[in-house]
């Protein structure tokens, strides 16, 4: 049995004739060519129980392709950009020293978590990350200082406003992230948001690697 240069095989005249075990050999080699498409990780896994580097699928769950690295499924994207932005609804009561529940409005790697009100860096892009966060509030009771937290510590505390009506902190920075690191925001103080809901913000934009 000889194999092209993609490492499918194909029977020599030489080779003794046997045209089940042929088209086997070649249907094998060729799961490994084509991109299978999969409801789930799970279903993924119990169907492809060795894949080979460079394996790629695609995950109806996640509306995402994935390519084997030879240790994890990695998100295939088209480009290295990565973005996500999350707002957060008018008139929400935010908790100090807790991450904030926004919601997300762009997210192009599915990155969020709601239940843990964070977002996760993806395998295969750890890089130099851009961090944008405003909070405002809609009082005077309370004043808010925004926060950014990487994998659950404060790293960087944005500005400070005087007590005043609609006070408004904001926090730009960038940092280093690794495959898995997580992100939040969060506020020193509780506060209520205004009403317009979209003055809220947490932005995360990937500018390359590091």
């Amino acid at each position: 049995m000889a194999t092209t240069p993609n490492a499918l095989p194909y029977p020599l005249p030489s080779s003794a004739p046997n045209m089940p075990a042929d088209m086997q050999a070649l249907a094998v080699a060729l799961d490994h060519k084509v991109i299978g498409s999969f409801a789930t990780a799970a279903a993924r896994t119990a169907a492809i129980t060795a894949p080979n580097v460079g394996d790629l699928t695609y995950r109806a769950d996640a509306a995402a392709y994935e390519s084997w690295n030879g240790a994890a499924w990695s998100l295939l994207l088209t480009s290295s950009v990565i973005r996500f932005r999350g707002m957060l609804a008018a008139s929400t009561s935010v908790t100090g020293a807790a991450n904030i529940a926004f919601t997300a409005t762009e997210d192009n790697v599915s990155g969020w978590n709601a239940t843990n009100k964070n977002w996760t860096v993806p395998t295969g892009f750890a890089g130099l990350y851009l961090f944008s966060i405003q909070c405002r509030c809609g009082g005077t009771a309370a004043v808010p200082i925004a926060e950014l937290v990487i994998n659950g510590s404060v790293v960087y505390i944005g500005s400070q406003p005087p007590s005043a009506a609609a006070a408004t902190s904001t926090l730009v920075n960038t940092r280093a992230l690794a495959n898995g690191d997580t992100v939040s925001a969060q506020s020193l103080n509780a506060y209520v948001a205004t009403v317009s809901g979209n003055d809220n913000w947490l932005s995360i934009t990937r500018l390359g690697p590091s």
